[in-house]
């Protein structure tokens, strides 16, 4: 679909479909978030916690709308004192978690060869603490708690702002 140009109505429109799926994902990251704050020591902890980190980050990178429009949540609902932590989150998603960024492994090829034409590699690389923000969890949490009541908040008056203008 080619980017056409949108009327206001449809560009609320949008804009209110992704805040409201900004805070549906937001809001499952604290679901994750709190669960394994109360499930400690759990074989699937570490996974649930970079999954959850996946979701946090999610609002935060390019989302294409239906009506080919790229949308990013902005960074003002990230309470001020947690956009160290947020950065830190982001960077640990892009680098380890949704992506492999070989620039921090930095893989070094021991050995390859092919059995069955198949072929296996060894290889040497960084050791990388994989869910170093996992010693952070209660930060994360008000982090997100912060970020989903300035969501709800802006959304409120957005609705009031709407109903002022219609009457």
């Amino acid at each position: 679909m080619k980017n056409k140009i949108l009327t206001k109505e449809e560009r609320e429109e949008e804009q209110s479909f992704h805040f409201l799926f900004c805070q549906a994902t937001l809001s499952l990251a604290n679901r994750i978030f709190k669960d394994i704050q109360d499930i400690q020591n759990n074989s699937l902890t570490e996974y649930a916690f970079g999954y959850g980190l996946i979701q946090y980050a999610s609002p935060y990178t390019t989302s294409i709308t239906s009506k080919n429009q790229k949308k990013i949540l902005d960074q003002k609902y990230i309470p001020t004192k947690f956009k160290k932590l947020h950065a830190e989150i982001m960077y640990e998603r892009n680098k380890l978690h949704a992506h492999m960024d070989l620039s921090i492994f930095e893989p070094r090829r021991i050995s390859s060869e092919e059995i069955n034409g198949v072929i296996y590699t060894n290889y040497a690389s960084n050791y990388i603490i994989r869910f170093n923000l996992l010693n952070k969890l209660s930060e994360i949490i008000e982090l997100v708690d912060g970020t989903l009541e300035n969501l709800s908040n802006d959304y409120t008056l957005m609705g009031k702002e709407k109903i002022a203008k219609n009457t």
